[in-house]
């Protein structure tokens, strides 16, 4: 009985202080579906593109995100696939290119990028190979599109190899990840 009413009254905590907040496109069509416990983003998030496919799922605590991250290309191909542990990039990152091919895969420890990074060209031809250490370069070896090994200073690509993330802030709207990242949220 004492655990039937203990489990009775976690339930209404959680139920009395979360609520679902719904966004929606001119159209009718669902555009955000977020929920909030204290005035923070808390639980399952997900985003709509205008024509109804998904856009993102997401798990958040306490404004911060947690779980599995993924986004969706306009045409339902998944886009990108991260982790998070309270907020930090923790484990297996993952993205493709819009025609289903891998472009990067990658872990992260303490939000750092660790151990192996391979990133792909859009046919499947591996282009880069970077070992590190948290965020340390160790090693790096570069390919061709033909598989030939070749300078990595050839490649001209931008400092992160994984698609650029989404932030948000704590209410769950999304907001400029430079912006985030230089204190102004």
């Amino acid at each position: 009985m004492k655990k039937l009413l203990l489990l009775l009254l976690v339930c209404c905590y959680f139920l009395g202080f979360s609520q679902v907040q719904k966004t929606y496109y001119e159209n009718g069509q669902l555009k955000e579906k977020k929920f909030f416990k204290n005035d923070k983003i808390e639980g399952l998030c997900e985003f709509f593109y205008e024509n109804g496919q998904l856009e993102f799922t997401g798990y958040f605590k306490n404004g911060k995100k947690d779980g599995k991250h993924n986004w969706w290309y306009e045409n339902g191909q998944l886009e990108f696939q991260e982790y998070y542990k309270y907020g930090v990039k923790e484990g297996l990152w993952q993205g493709w290119w819009e025609n289903g091919q891998l472009e990067y895969e990658g872990h992260f420890k303490y939000n750092k990028r660790d151990d192996i990074w391979k990133r792909y060209y859009d046919t499947g031809q591996l282009q880069k190979e970077t070992n590190f250490i948290l965020e340390r370069k160790v090693f790096q070896q570069c390919f061709d599109e033909g598989g030939d090994k070749i300078d990595c200073d050839e490649i001209l690509e931008p400092t992160w190899w994984w698609k650029q993330e989404k932030c948000f802030d704590e209410n769950g709207s999304q907001i400029d990840c430079d912006e985030f990242y230089l204190g102004i949220f």
